[in-house]
Order: C-alpha cells, then structure tokens, then sequence
C-alpha cells in the first residue's frame, strides 16, 4: 500500500468481490470493435489497464438488443469467447473485469437509410436535442418492453458464462432506462408508466432479471447521470430513485457522473474538456452517498492521486472513476502506488485523440501516448540489439518522443533545439487562453529525457556540417514547420500576420482584426480568442461549413461560448479572393457570386498551418546513412501525429 495514497490503494469489498484498490476503469467507448463483438485489440488495451494496477474494470456500453444501436453488443453468443479472453486477461492481475449493458432507446441516431434499424421508446416522444436532431421514436407495446426486460437479463447470462465478473447498467446519459423513468419521456398507460412508482417498474424488473441470471457471486452495479437540463433526471430525482433500487437488496453499487447525449451543453459534462476544473463533478457522488450505503464511484476529471485521495478522504466517493486518465496512462495507478509521480502521463483534457476519434468513428488513442490503443503492438519496448548514437535535431514533440524512445530502448541520444526550451508548437498551444494543461505534455517530456539522460542542448542551431561532424549512427530531423500564409493577391502586405507570429511573439496588433482560418483547426479560434480577449474587434472567415468545424465537439461547444461571449464574428461559407491595405474582399464558397468587402481592417491573420522546414532533411540525404524525417518537417499536421511518427522512428532506431 501507498503510504502517500493510503486510502486509494486500499482494498474494498463490492458485493462479493474484493476488489484490490479504488480506482475503477469506468466504461467508454473505443472504437475498437469488429461487427459488433469485442475484439483482440479490446483485450490488449483492458490486459495493459490491468497490469497497470487499475483496481476494478468496466467495458464500454454494450447493446443488449439490436434496436440499441451500440456499437457493441450483447444480443448473441458469439460474444462470449472473446469477453472471456478479455477476463482471463484481467484476472492474471487480480483485477475483475464488467461489462457495461445498455441501450440507446429513443438517443440512437437517426435511422435513415439503414432499414434494419428503428428508434424505440417508452412513448413516441422524440428526444429534446438541439445539436443532434429529434427523431420520433418507435412506441413500444407492452410485449416490446418485456421483450426488452428479457433482452437485459440474456446479456448479464452471456457475461456470466464468459467468465467476467458482473454487470452494470447503464441508467446514465439519457438512455433507455431514464428514459422510462422520467415522466418527460414516459407517457405510458400500462403497467411501465403513469404514476412515479410504476415508471420505476422497467428498471425494477431489470435488476431482478440480470441478478438472476448473474447468480449471487458476481457484481451488479448501475450508472446514473445528473443531466443538468431537466430533459430526464436531475440530482433530486436521482436522490429519490436510487435509494429505492438499492432497496431492492440486487445491487453492489453505484456510479455517478454528469450529463446527457441530448445536447452538446450536457454533453459536454460526459468527457469533460480542459474547460472544466479537475473534480468538478464529485459534488454529484457526494450527494448520491448521502443517500445509499452502497459502495459510490464518482467520476469526471480525477485526473492526479493527490486529487483522488482527496476525494475519498473527504468521503465524497467510495471509489475514483477514470476514463481518459487511464488512456493517457494505463500504468497511472502502479506508479502512484510506487512513488512515481513524475513518471506519470497526466491527462490534459484536449478530447482530441480520444473523444475527438470516437465521434468520427476512429479508434481512439492519446494525444501524447501514441501507445494507448495500440497495445497489441506497441505495449512491450524491445531493448535494441545494437546500441546506436542517434543524434535528434529539434525538441518539439515529435523530436521528445523519438528521443524518450530511443533511449528508453538502450541507445546514446542528443537531442538539439534552437530555442531556449523543448517543446515547440506545444508552447504555443499552452499560451494561448485556456489551454495551459498543454504544459503537461512538455513537463512530462523533460522528465523523462532527464530520468533516460538523454544529452539535450538547447540555443543550438544544427547545420549540415555540425550534424555530420557528429558521427552519429542515425539522425532524425524533426525540425517542424514555418507558419504557411496562402498565396493571394495582398497576401504580402504589412497588415497580413500568421497565427503563430501573434501568439509566439506578441507582434503589435490593431483594433479590427480579420482571422482567415483554412483548416477548420483550433488556431484559428485561439488567435481569435487570444486578440479578442485584449478587445481587438475580431472576425474569423473560412470557407467551411461553420468556424472550427475539425474540433471536437465538446470543446467547441465551450469555446464557442466563450468567442461569442466576446462578440467575435463567425463568417462561415466564405472565402477570400484578396487582401487590401484596410479591406478583406470575400466571396461566399458555395455562391461564389455573392461578394463581401470587409472594410476598416487593421491586420488579418491567417491559421493556415504550416510549410514543412525541411532544408535540413535534404541537404542531409546523401551525407547521413541512416536519416528519418518525423514530425511537421515530414509533412505539417497535429501534435498526435508529431508523437506518434517520433514514437515510430524510435522503435525503428
């Protein structure tokens, strides 16, 4: 036991399971499945959260119907063999393994063109969304909803069989269950609605079907939601309703997190983004214990021990759900538990890599640990066989990364970066309003550069001659990119910036400032938020659909808020054909007869990314034998990606 974490790392009793520590791997999706089953890259990625000590373990939501519209599902046998792979995976380290199961209702998205599919729910009431469309839902018959009662109870069978250690369901997010327990949702004349008591029935008969089929041995727990909106359940329903289901004597505990799938404002609440303070929501566990004698996992940014122990010293929670802390790190428990807080990648709450690949339908990873989602692969470090002097020029993250790796694999490295301090386009991300936990992924780098002794010279411009002069075995040239301004008539004027000028150099700006956004990225809105908040008045054009259209959707929704808050003006569909010394003229990019000139203009600003600084690369491409090019100098793209190839080239090395 940690003697600075004593009580996170303390064993508890849920039901009839010890399970070793508090921190719970709670449920969220991956992206990872194959015709609807859990595959082999699910049990690499729950194995590596095992072995990294996390206490207990919870899969992401499975559909028990095929009108649930998960991506996984629950619904045939054919789901057993590989769950059981997946708990005999967890079970070598003494970790239990659940199964979250669930159903959408009247959320699953709109069934148009798929004639398979419909939307059921308990009335024919479309679900109140603003952001992602109101289906009317199909009204279940009595017959549908037993069906369905029926449906929950043949999942946690399947669960049993295969081996894993209980169930949970999901009364969370605005899904089936609240659905029929709230009277928004439920208008139903038969025995599953009308007064309060009988639209507790659908759940009541839930429990009772899946604790059957689990047996006395295995864990059923539930997952509910605040929905801050009034859409479904809010704190004081849920304060009514949870007591009574665990008053039916089934349940061996309770999860409580925040939000609803209905809007992006609750939403939001679900992955919170760096807009939200760490532990924002343990109010909401806290309020739930009050009320239970249950074992309480309370969630949403528990992002650090320190925090964690706080937590449950202060009893606000039983247990510490973690999500996206344990994709950043899946051994974030063992080193806490070891003293190794430094060692420790910390989530920053971008969204971008995990939420921000699962909602376009991309198996997530980590915007810093390129290995997460890829354990398959890349979970082992295979010590390198030769021991290299490898010789790294530019200490942005794609260059930390290879360095970090190729050390950490056995080989002498010298990294060089021409600026006074490691980081790159980090630094400018982390300067900009709100965005500070991009520190983290330089703090974290450095640490390990400096644990690996990694020989790191900064103020130290490489030349072609310095490098070959080096001898090294192998070069890698991750010397990033300049800032691109598009070609276009006034585009060379002096009133015409890049982003990054702005940002990283704190150039003098006017007052009427037009942003040009061409990448739909999140530069454009943070040089728009950086000036705007100095009371420059700001417009941000793009020929895209809407303003920051590649965010993910959850940030958007609060950086949104806050540019209009200011009184930045969004101009989207619009182009721009030239610049003038106080004037920007647009055409629209759909309508391209539809002109606009923008006039009075103090300076644009253009995010357009970057022009790979590749001069170095080539003029090393016949003098060095073993040459790698990674990062923005390969080809300008994201953090992930600089990460990722660096992460690549070091396994290579």
């Amino acid at each position: 036991m940690s003697s600075d974490f004593p009580i996170l790392f303390s064993p508890i009793q849920v039901g009839n399971i010890t399970v070793p520590n508090r921190i719970v791997c709670t449920g969220h999706a991956t992206v990872f499945d194959q015709g609807g089953n859990f595959t082999e890259r699910h049990l690499h990625f729950y194995r590596e959260r095992a072995k990294g000590g996390s206490g207990m373990i919870i899969s992401e939501a499975a559909s028990v119907h095929p009108t649930g519209v998960a991506p996984l599902h629950l619904f045939t046998d054919d789901v057993i063999p590989m769950l059981g792979q997946i708990a005999e995976a967890t079970h070598e380290y003494g970790v239990p393994f659940l199964v979250q199961a669930t159903h959408a209702g009247r959320r699953s998205p709109s069934p148009g063109g798929v004639l398979e599919q419909i939307s059921v729910g308990p009335s024919a009431i479309p679900a109140p969304s603003l952001h992602f469309g109101q289906m009317m839902p199909h009204e279940m018959s009595t017959e549908e909803v037993e069906e369905l009662v029926t449906a929950f109870g043949d999942a946690a069978r399947r669960v049993r069989e295969a081996g894993a250690d209980g169930v949970e369901l999901s009364i969370a997010f605005g899904n089936i269950i609240p659905q029929f327990l709230a009277e928004a949702s439920n208008q139903r004349s038969d025995k599953y609605g009308g007064s309060f008591e009988r639209r507790l029935t659908f759940a009541y008969e839930i429990i009772e079907v899946s604790r059957q089929q689990l047996g006395k041995d295995l864990i059923l727990g539930i997952r509910v939601t605040e929905d801050y909106l009034d859409y479904g359940l809010n704190m004081a329903d849920l304060k009514r309703i949870v007591p009574l289901l665990e008053a039916t004597g089934s349940l061996d505990y309770v999860s409580v997190s925040a939000g609803t799938n209905y809007d992006l404002d609750s939403a939001a609440s679900i992955i919170p983004s760096h807009y939200f303070k760490p532990g924002e929501f343990a109010g909401l566990a806290a309020e739930i214990k009050a009320t239970v004698k249950l074992p309480v996992i309370g969630a949403g940014r528990m992002n650090s021990p320190q925090l964690s122990e706080s937590m449950l010293v202060d009893g606000q929670m039983d247990m510490v759900g973690m999500a996206r802390e344990l994709i950043a790190d899946p051994h974030f428990p063992r080193k806490a538990r070891e003293g190794l807080l430094s060692d420790i990648r910390l989530c920053i709450a971008c969204n971008q890599s995990c939420k921000g690949h699962q909602a376009v339908g991309q198996p997530i990873t980590c915007i810093y640990n390129p290995v997460s989602g890829r354990e398959g692969k890349w979970a082992e470090f295979t010590p390198a066989t030769v021991q290299k002097s490898v010789f790294i020029v530019g200490g942005g993250p794609a260059g930390m990364e290879a360095a970090r790796v190729a050390a950490e694999r056995g080989h002498q490295v010298t990294l060089v970066e021409r600026s006074d301090r490691l980081g790159g386009q980090v630094n400018v991300a982390a300067s900009v309003p709100g965005r500070s936990e991009f520190g983290e992924i330089v703090r974290f780098f450095e640490g390990q550069l400096g644990r690996l002794k990694v020989e790191v010279l900064l103020n130290t411009e490489a030349s072609a001659e310095m490098v070959t002069s080096r001898g090294a075995n192998a070069v890698v040239i991750a010397t990033g990119s300049t800032p691109h301004v598009p070609q276009m008539p006034g585009s060379e004027g002096g009133n015409v910036l890049s982003a990054r000028q702005v940002l990283e150099t704190g150039v003098a700006v006017g007052n009427r400032v037009v942003v040009i956004d061409t990448q739909g990225m999140r530069l454009g809105c943070d040089v728009a938020n950086y000036l705007s908040k100095q009371g420059k008045d700001v417009e941000i054009v793009t020929g895209m659909p809407y303003v920051g259209e590649h965010i993910q959707a959850g940030v958007w929704r609060h950086l949104y808020e806050e540019l209009l808050r200011q009184g930045v003006k969004m101009t989207p569909l619009t182009g721009v054909s030239s610049i003038g010394e106080s004037t920007v003229n647009t055409f629209n990019s759909v309508f391209t007869d539809a002109t606009r000139v923008i006039e009075g203009v103090d300076n644009v600003v253009f995010a357009s990314g970057g022009a790979a600084n590749d001069g170095l690369y080539r003029s090393l491409r016949n003098s060095v034998s073993e040459l790698h090019a990674i990062g923005d100098c390969l080809q300008p793209r994201t953090v992930e990606a600089a990460v990722y190839e660096g992460h690549s080239v070091g396994r290579l090395l």
